[in-house]
């Protein structure tokens, strides 16, 4: 029997905001970055939730995906995006989920922004 956690689909986000509190050129485009990282990954969470084509009584693999802070520090934020119900690999194997595909859209778009950042970052010097 599998483990109740075992094909749980998640991932993990991080940003060290320490490296660019200093620069007061763009301190709210820094500020601004975990809030809109937050944001994007939301979105894709909840994009899937309210369009993943396998529906059930139990509503098990609508509630466990969800999008959860785990630290949120004056230098640092950490967030987990996940479906953690124990077929979730199979939903996103079979079709059912586009879970990690939505996912990974929100952290290649959250790339682009700290890229943008970090060009700004080194014009401002």
């Amino acid at each position: 029997m599998a483990s109740p956690l075992q094909d749980v689909l998640m991932f993990e986000f991080d940003v060290d905001r320490e490296e660019e509190l200093d620069l007061s050129g763009i301190a709210k485009d820094v500020s601004d970055f975990g809030e809109n990282a937050e944001a994007r990954l939301g979105r894709a969470v909840k994009s899937e939730r309210a369009s993943h084509r396998y529906q059930n009584r139990s509503t098990d693999a609508e509630n466990s995906t969800r999008l959860s802070v785990v630290s949120d520090g004056e230098n640092d934020l950490t967030l987990d995006a996940e479906m953690s119900v124990e077929y979730a690999s199979y939903l996103q194997k079979n079709g059912w989920s586009e879970f990690e595909s939505k996912v990974r859209k929100a952290l290649g778009a959250i790339d682009d922004d700290a890229a943008a950042l970090h060009h700004i970052r080194h014009r401002v010097k």
